[in-house]
């Protein structure tokens, strides 16, 4: 199985959408991501990611995946670079509503002056 392969299967198993997951592990054509799923192997590959969510070793890979390819060191599309970007946020939360440093930033202005 190829490095490429391995990337879609985690992916996958992460819950992107297949066209997205090939698209990220750097698959150019459109329709390579169904094919990829017909293979046993790469099936086998996604159940085994998805029972290790918890392996650290696959997760400091996929964010070293990522960083290069939103640094264009992989490719210069800039789709692929936005949405590696955007993978990037969601995995570290930078966005969601519930961050704390968001909350610190917020000023609170109260208008008590009689």
């Amino acid at each position: 199985m190829t490095e490429r392969q391995r990337k879609f299967c985690y992916f996958c198993s992460e819950g992107e959408s297949v066209e997205d997951a090939a698209e990220m592990a750097g698959f150019k054509n459109k329709g390579i991501a169904k094919k990829l799923l017909e293979k046993p192997e790469i099936q086998k590959e996604i159940e085994r990611y998805k029972g290790n969510s918890g392996d650290v070793g696959i997760e400091e890979e996929i964010i070293s995946f990522l960083t290069q390819a939103m640094r264009g060191q992989g490719s210069d599309d800039m789709r692929i670079r936005l949405r590696a970007a955007e993978m990037l946020s969601k995995r570290m939360k930078v966005f969601d509503k519930d961050n704390e440093s968001e909350n610190e930033r917020r000023v609170l202005i109260v208008d008590d002056i009689p």
